[in-house]
């Protein structure tokens, strides 16, 4: 088991006398050296295996041919081993080929193991490199002296095959390993050179979006403020002659009993007309307000069914000419609210009107107010072709229609449920759509009826 030295054994060719002999001839040829080489024959250089890609590489570096193969042997089933006599060569083999780790006897010829171990240690591509020296000195200060020179490990000679295997073993791992987190190391730093560059070119990318963006932004809001000028400026034109007209059909419906069938009829559609006119200017103005933050909350305590009831009545030429029933049921005629009561009026309005412009002649408009928790809920249901599913959520957006603006047959820009929304959320509330394609549309306005959320809503407050 045991390898690293040679023993010599000297025998006597003849007995001394008096010794028991255990045969009764002693056979002893006249040269002892040919007999021995007929018996194990004479000793044959070490020849490597073949290379195995995937094992590690080992260089022994040693003079005494006897300890190199001991060592080879016991280190060709797990390793390339690469065999050399002394440090000049082993110098040669590391100039032509990677390795794994170095295993050199300290005392060689030509080049030692110290002066092969600072060499390496003085080389860029090899200082990384395992190297665990031989030696037949058991003397604790060579050893660290080896050591401090550069070496990872020692074998003192003589050294069993378990523990030859075993260092080699331990170091070739911790070299494998650093190699693969050195790799990882080099891989990562690639990364984040690239990470850097990348980095940088988005800087300058995003640094020149956001100065595209506040360039957008700037003459947006040129846009913004000139389209709110105009439209404050077209509201107040329009405001002008629609309020002297009104007035003016206003006296004229005072003496509605005068006039012909048609010429009520005509008077009838002009009401209609101005009426649906005030209405959307009313929305532009309104829409405007909430896209400009300007829309205030001026809250009071009211009571729900009059403000329902005065737009009902308001609405009943409209839904008379269009032989409409509308019908007001309330829960509560005495339910109050604090809220905005022109803000409600005017999302009922919107919800009322949509009703009555898309419900077919002879068919019900229904507005019932009701309790639900802590929450007041106004249900406008009619009798109409309904939305579909999938239209659904786009009718609350700004200038949707649902039908081809060339091809519409119902008045209107497409702003009124947009408000709808915009002020039920500035009233701490929600609206609901249920409806079915064929089957009519209920929208519900839920607002907050506790006093604590009365309380918690300031008097006026922008959007």
């Amino acid at each position: 088991e045991l390898g690293g030295a040679a023993f010599c054994l000297r025998l006597p060719l003849v007995a001394p006398a008096g010794s028991v002999l255990s045969a009764p001839e002693a056979v002893c040829p006249e040269n002892l050296h040919d007999y021995a080489n007929g018996v194990v024959g004479p000793q044959k250089p070490w020849s490597p295996r073949p290379v195995v890609a995937a094992l590690p590489t080992v260089l022994v570096v040693e003079d005494n041919p006897q300890i190199r193969r001991f060592i080879c042997d016991n280190l060709a089933d797990l390793y390339n081993v690469v065999a050399v006599n002394d440090g000049a060569q082993a110098l040669a083999v590391l100039a032509e080929r990677p390795v794994d780790l170095v295993l050199s006897d300290l005392m060689m010829p030509r080049l030692s193991g110290a002066e092969l171990l600072q060499q390496m240690r003085q080389a860029p591509g090899l200082r990384q490199v395992p190297f665990v020296m031989l030696t037949a000195h058991a003397n604790h200060k060579d050893h660290v002296t080896m050591l401090e020179g550069g070496a990872q490990d020692y074998l003192a000679k003589p050294f069993s095959t378990l523990e030859l295997r075993a260092r080699i073993g331990n170091l070739i791992s911790m070299k494998r390993a650093r190699d693969i987190l050195q790799d990882e190391l080099h891989s990562r730093e690639a990364s984040v050179e690239d990470l850097a560059s990348q980095v940088q070119a988005r800087r300058h990318e995003l640094e020149a979006a956001i100065k595209a963006a506040l360039t957008a932004q700037h003459a947006a809001e040129q846009l913004s403020r000139a389209k709110t000028d105009f439209i404050n400026m077209i509201s107040h034109e329009l405001r002008t002659p629609l309020t002297a007209m009104s007035l003016q059909l206003m006296r004229l419906q005072r003496h509605h009993n005068q006039f012909s069938e048609a010429q009520r009829g005509a008077l009838a559609q002009l009401h209609g007309s101005s009426q649906r006119l005030a209405g959307l200017i009313e929305s532009l103005l309104q829409h405007n307000k909430a896209q400009s933050g300007r829309l205030t909350l001026q809250q009071h305590t009211f009571v729900v069914h009059d403000v329902v009831a005065a737009l009902v009545a308001e609405l009943a030429p409209q839904a008379e000419a269009q032989r409409l029933e509308v019908r007001l049921l309330s829960e509560d005629r005495g339910l109050q609210l604090h809220s905005d009561s022109e803000l409600l009026r005017i999302i009922l309005s919107n919800l009322l009107v949509n009703a009555l412009k898309f419900t077919p002649p002879e068919g019900l408009v229904e507005v019932r107010t009701r309790l639900d928790g802590d929450h007041l809920v106004i249900d406008v249901s009619d009798s109409g072709p309904g939305i579909a599913a999938e239209d659904q959520a786009a009718i609350f957006e700004p200038f949707v229609h649902l039908e081809p603006v060339m091809q519409k047959h119902t008045p209107g820009v497409g702003l009124g449920l947009t408000l709808v929304k915009t002020i039920t959320q500035a009233l701490g509330g929600n609206i609901a759509l249920q409806s079915a394609f064929g089957q009519g549309a209920t929208f519900s306005l839920r607002l907050p009826h506790t006093a604590h959320a009365a309380a918690s809503t300031p008097q006026a407050q922008g959007l």
